[in-house]
């Protein structure tokens, strides 16, 4: 089975996610190509949020959120003039498995989908923020599958780790879903959950929702395999529901607002 992934440039999680995925395929499985996401210009992304909302999120956290992202970055230096280092960038990740890869801005632009499609694959794998429209979605042999930093069917949408501890659940997660044009309502194929304790903040969650989400995709790519070449639309992959379907866009001021009084920290 020949997959392709798709993945959002990020210095934060994504590496480290892409290096395992990478490096623990399921017997039969060929990674053929990658597709790197850059944050198009001029457009709203979640960073772009953020960084709007740098006061909700607080000094302390900025600082240290600050103090991560220039470490990702000498990791990505170091990456690049040969230093085998943890990988600091996600075309880092990619250059350490010597895989053809294509830095993109548009998921859906033209010469992208072509270039995804000269490499024939029979999976796509996602891990980004833009939505594929149905030519993309329709290009593999089987099915796109996406890594959700929730316990689909609820919080699905941006930031889902954020709003889940915004709705006070003691318990979090990451699933790996089949992607359909209704966004992050597809099939789940594989799911996992951890508890949420008092002192862990929405990064110290995404650190480890990312850090399960390899392991956890790897097993969801065996399970489309075993599945073979028919159509998975209506599969069932033994996935129960634990909460009730949800979906939130970019957390509004009020949101922000209920963060700071809840006393959680960001970072």
């Amino acid at each position: 089975m020949r997959i392709h992934l798709i993945i959002d440039e990020s210095g934060f999680f994504l590496p480290s996610f892409v290096n395992h995925l990478l490096g623990h395929l399921p017997e039969g499985v060929e990674a053929v190509g990658v597709t790197v996401l850059q944050n198009p210009p001029n457009m709203p992304t979640v960073y772009s949020h953020l960084r709007t909302h740098l006061p909700d999120i607080g000094m302390a956290s900025c600082l240290r959120l600050g103090r991560l992202a220039a470490l990702q970055a000498i990791r990505a230096a170091a990456n690049r003039i040969g230093f085998q280092i943890a990988p600091g960038s996600v075309t880092g990740a990619v250059r350490r498995h010597n895989l053809p890869y294509r830095l993109a801005v548009d998921v859906n632009a033209s010469e992208t989908i072509d270039w995804i499609r000269g490499k024939s694959p029979d999976l796509l794998v996602s891990s980004c923020s833009q939505i594929f429209r149905s030519e993309l979605l329709e290009l593999p042999a089987i099915c796109a599958i996406n890594r959700h930093s929730s316990l689909l069917p609820a919080y699905g949408g941006l930031l889902p780790i954020f709003q889940a501890l915004l709705h006070e659940e003691s318990t979090v997660g990451s699933s790996v879903h089949v992607m359909t044009p209704e966004i992050d309502r597809g099939t789940v194929i594989a799911q996992s959950s951890f508890k949420v304790d008092a002192e862990m903040t929405v990064y110290d969650c995404y650190e480890r929702s990312y850090a399960d989400c390899g392991p956890l995709t790897v097993e969801a790519i065996a399970r489309v395999r075993e599945n073979g070449k028919q159509s998975i639309d209506q599969m069932n992959f033994g996935v129960e529901a634990r909460l009730a379907a949800s979906y939130f866009g970019p957390p509004s001021d009020e949101d922000w607002r209920r963060f700071r009084a809840s006393g959680r920290r960001f970072c």
